[in-house]
């Protein structure tokens, strides 16, 4: 702007009350600066023509200027510290919007810090020249009165007269969470994305936990950079996906759905198709198959909303999906979908509940009777193998004789067979108290041995 427009600006601004806010002129920044000067100036005059001997209007002029290119040196010296700036070309901004400013004629100042905007009261109003300064995390679109201009990203962004910031945006990557509560038997679907209620193809509503996790599109596929090369910015700003997430709103009830509350209402309603494909017992009993139907779910949402470099690699030239493509054309990446917590109506519960203790109990009997055979059964096995075990030691030693050639009386064969079952109760893994069978054996013995070869008394 020349400099005599420059200083023309404020008084052509006097006659656009609505953009100085319905300000009397007395009060506007522009006059305050140019009745100061005009004071400063007469009362110089008034200095300069009564003091000392006369001097040539030349040396007033002189005066005057020397006084205002010091002020222009002191200006274009703070600009050097007022903002970060290293080009010659913004340091030239930064001095021409420290003029503006002192001649009342400034555009607005903002800050973005995480997405959102810091400003003063009244800032956005303003409709000359400003400075706005977004922080690592943040991005924005600027506007005029009539369209949208550009996308601006992290750093010092110098508007232009009747620009200004029209929308604010956050790099990082956002998480939006829906809760799902029992819903009624009789409830049907309100349409919103504040429930996760959804219907099951035999018409019982059903509700889950959606957590969806996304972020501004950094214009490829593969995971997004954020802070992972220390050489370079920690978050990428794509200015074609911030103006698509501001310039395509989309509406519902006739209110506009800001970009980041739309991937959460593609979620619900995708949420809601997939849920139709599946019977409600399909849902509750998963039995042994792997993996389960919420996580068929989940994967089956995957697949229309999160995009990776694999994925992109397997579809090749093919379309994307539709709610892929509707979030891409808002300039919207999804990275993850998380489902859980199925809730189901109290009433469905209950009677879900009441049938699964009806089979859990079922099962159980059925499981203790097999157990009990079980037992039973190695009970005889065992008892068996026990017989089989004492006959076969108690006879080892009589079998043993015959085999050499003896042939033991009715005393020999008993005294053999109580010996042997003797030695083989002795074992203290067969029985935990053997010692009574022990000496019963024993005294059996005793009593046999008294007697002849064929087992009878002493005749004498």
């Amino acid at each position: 702007m020349p400099l005599l427009g420059r200083f023309a600006y404020p008084l052509l601004c006097a006659y656009n009350l609505p953009d100085m806010n319905l300000l009397p002129f007395y009060r506007r920044p522009w006059f305050r600066t140019i009745a100061g000067l005009a004071l400063w100036l007469g009362a110089y005059w008034l200095l300069f023509r009564t003091s000392g001997p006369a001097r040539s209007p030349m040396a007033l002029l002189f005066d005057v200027g020397l006084f205002g290119a010091s002020l222009l040196l002191t200006i274009a010296l703070a600009a050097q510290f007022v903002l970060p700036v290293r080009t010659t070309r913004a340091r030239s901004a930064v001095i021409q919007r420290l003029l503006d400013y002192g001649l009342g004629s400034r555009g607005p100042v903002l800050f973005l810090r995480h997405g959102k905007t810091v400003e003063s009261k009244g800032e956005r109003s303003r409709r000359g020249a400003g400075v706005l300064l977004a922080d690592h995390t943040s991005a924005g679109v600027l506007r005029t009165e009539t369209r949208y201009t550009r996308a601006i990203g992290p750093g010092v962004t110098f508007t232009e007269p009747g620009e200004t910031l029209a929308e604010s945006l956050d790099l990082r990557r956002q998480a939006r969470t829906v809760l799902g509560t029992p819903p009624a038997v009789d409830g049907g679907l309100r349409g919103d994305s504040s429930e996760s209620v959804a219907l099951t193809e035999d018409g019982i509503p059903v509700s889950a936990d959606l957590k969806l996790t996304f972020m501004l599109d950094p214009g490829h596929a593969s995971p997004p950079r954020e802070g992972q090369y220390p050489n370079q910015p920690p978050y990428e700003f794509n200015p074609r996906a911030a103006e698509r997430a501001v310039y395509g709103h989309a509406h519902r009830a006739d209110e506009a759905t800001a970009w980041t509350d739309l991937p959460m209402v593609v979620a619900v309603d995708l949420w809601r198709e997939e849920v139709k494909r599946w019977r409600l017992e399909s849902l509750l009993t998963s039995g042994s198959s792997s993996p389960t139907p919420l996580a068929q779910i989940e994967r089956a949402m995957a697949d229309k909303l999160v995009i990776t470099t694999e994925r992109r690699r397997e579809a090749g030239d093919q379309p994307l999906p539709r709610e892929m493509e509707v979030l891409r054309r808002r300039g919207i990446r999804v990275l993850s979908v998380e489902i859980s917590n199925l809730q189901v109506p109290e009433p469905v519960r209950e009677e879900h509940l009441r049938s699964w203790r009806e089979t859990w109990n079922s099962a159980a009997e059925e499981g203790v009777m097999e157990a009990r055979g079980r037992g039973q059964e190695a009970r005889w096995q065992g008892e068996k193998e026990g017989q089989l075990d004492l006959l076969r030691e108690s006879t080892r030693r009589l079998r043993q004789l015959i085999m050499e050639g003896d042939r033991p009386g009715r005393r020999d064969t008993l005294l053999e067979l109580l010996d042997g079952a003797s030695t083989f109760l002795q074992q203290p893994e067969l029985l935990a108290d053997s010692s009574a069978l022990h000496e019963h054996l024993r005294r059996i013995a005793a009593e046999l041995r008294v007697l002849d070869g064929d087992c009878h008394g002493d005749d004498s």
